[in-house]
């Protein structure tokens, strides 16, 4: 657990500039909004900007992340020190959920300033946070899964496919199937949550789901790792 902890807490040190750039940007957006003639029409919208923004965020860290550790060669360091690849795919995984908590502890303090303002309770929009969290981990445990056998730019292609195949199914008459792979059903609970407590309180089995997604994701990408060759150097 203290090898997953050290590889988790190294990465959040070396995303720290992006992640401070990202955390700071809520503070400016809700501050606009507050301060607009009108916040009640533009607050749902921008709050909807900055929770994909989440999710966006665990997404490219994902994929650069392993591709990134192999060209510096850092991964052999790591790997040489008796740290099973299982541990280090985890140490990514919540270095990743570590940033994307970072940045919504982030957007919790102007947000809930914003309610206060507007009259509104910000019990849907904390629950929101918690779902944001859930699918943001599980889509980056999807991507962390294909950059295990794929260059980044490919992992990114298959993980948008595989993100947005519920939505597609859903589309062509498959009812429900946005609930397998729950991650954008997930971040609309959270917007609409925000008005409608019940909507993201209804929503955590979904959470419950995504994070047991999550771990499934996680001992595959592990299984998978396990098999490559890293010693390779890339350019």
């Amino acid at each position: 657990m203290r090898a997953i902890l050290l590889i988790a807490g190294n990465f959040i040190r070396e995303q720290r500039w992006a992640v401070l750039a990202m955390a700071v940007w809520p503070f400016v957006v809700i501050a606009l909004v507050r301060y607009d003639r009108d916040p009640h029409q533009d607050f749902l919208f921008a709050l909807g900007q900055l929770y994909a923004y989440a999710v966006f965020l665990a997404f490219f860290l994902a994929a650069s992340a392993i591709h990134n550790e192999r060209k510096t060669r850092r991964i052999l360091a790591v790997l040489s020190k008796a740290v099973e690849r299982g541990d280090y795919i985890a140490g990514l995984a919540i270095g990743i959920w570590g940033c994307v908590v970072i940045y919504c502890t982030a957007m919790a303090v102007p947000g809930i300033w914003l309610m206060d303002a507007l009259d509104v309770s910000p019990a849907g929009f904390l629950l929101g946070l918690g779902l944001l969290i859930a699918a943001a981990l599980l889509v980056g445990m999807v991507v962390l899964l294909f950059t295990t056998f794929l260059p980044p730019i490919f992992a990114v292609a298959a993980s948008t496919v595989a993100l947005a195949s519920p939505l597609l199914l859903e589309k062509f008459g498959q009812v429900g199937a946005s609930k397998w792979l729950p991650a954008y059903a997930l971040l609309m609970a959270a917007v609409k949550g925000t008005q409608d407590l019940a909507v993201a309180v209804e929503a955590w089995p979904m959470a419950a789901v995504a994070l047991g997604e999550a771990v499934l994701l996680w001992w595959l990408a592990s299984a998978v790792f396990e098999r490559r060759d890293i010693a390779v150097a890339i350019e």
